[in-house]
């Protein structure tokens, strides 16, 4: 898929792509703009192999043709969802970006890669101001938090038992619909090490979803993982 998608991109020059939702505007006060990050410093990578694009919203494709994606979307105020896909050289990550877009505003989407994972967020244009808003955590606002499915346990660094780092590491994360963990961030951590073995492993797990009102929902949670080297093995 990606080397149809280079192809793609190069044949267009890595110009912008333009998708409007149904009923949005795309100027005066009721328009809403939402920019991808075109393209940032990561590696040396040229800029031309560099993409992230909007794949849907709210659950519906922005395929305007074969594997041509959106860079800059237009959306109706409110909360939308919205599946993005971030390109860097031959490597592909998707992640999800959830706002509450304002009338007459516009936001970017940013990406940073932290350990193992890519970070996924908005903000408003011109303020940096951060408007992802994920759902409430669990300890309010849901009915049911989730129910874990599948935990895998995370490898202890054997460089990190060397050096005789230990502690908790704090992540948080969203649990959607599916029980599928996204948007995975470190909150805190003794050690990079230690980071990334968290990272390696916390998309690998599985939940029964929150429930809010006898529905499923998307719910952030946070939990501290513990390494102690009188446990390691």
């Amino acid at each position: 898929m990606y080397l149809f998608l280079l192809a793609s991109l190069l044949l267009s020059g890595c110009q912008d792509v333009i998708y409007t939702q149904e009923g949005a505007a795309t100027e005066g006060p009721k328009s809403v703009k939402i920019t991808c990050q075109s393209g940032w410093d990561e590696g040396g990578i040229s800029p031309q192999y560099q993409r992230m694009i909007v794949m849907a919203i709210d659950g519906k494709s922005t395929e305007r043709e074969v594997l041509l994606y959106p860079n800059i979307v237009y959306v109706t105020p409110g909360w939308h969802d919205l599946k993005v896909q971030c390109h860097l050289g031959a490597i592909e990550t998707d992640g999800h970006v959830t706002l509450t877009a304002q009338a007459g505003k516009s936001y970017v989407i940013r990406e940073k890669t932290v350990g193992y994972g890519p970070v996924i967020w908005a903000e408003e244009a011109g303020t940096g101001k951060v408007v992802d808003n994920e759902p409430a955590p669990t300890d309010h606002g849901v009915d049911r938090p989730p129910q874990a499915l599948l935990e895998p346990t995370p490898e202890y660094p054997l460089e990190a038992k060397k050096r005789g780092i230990q502690g908790d590491v704090v992540i948080t994360f969203v649990v959607d619909t599916d029980g599928r963990v996204r948007n995975a961030q470190i909150i805190s951590s003794p050690d990079p090490l230690l980071s990334n073995a968290v990272l390696a492993v916390i998309p690998q797990c599985r939940f029964q979803p929150g429930i809010k009102n006898g529905v499923p929902v998307n719910c952030r949670m946070s939990v501290p993982i513990h390494f102690a080297l009188t446990d390691a093995r």
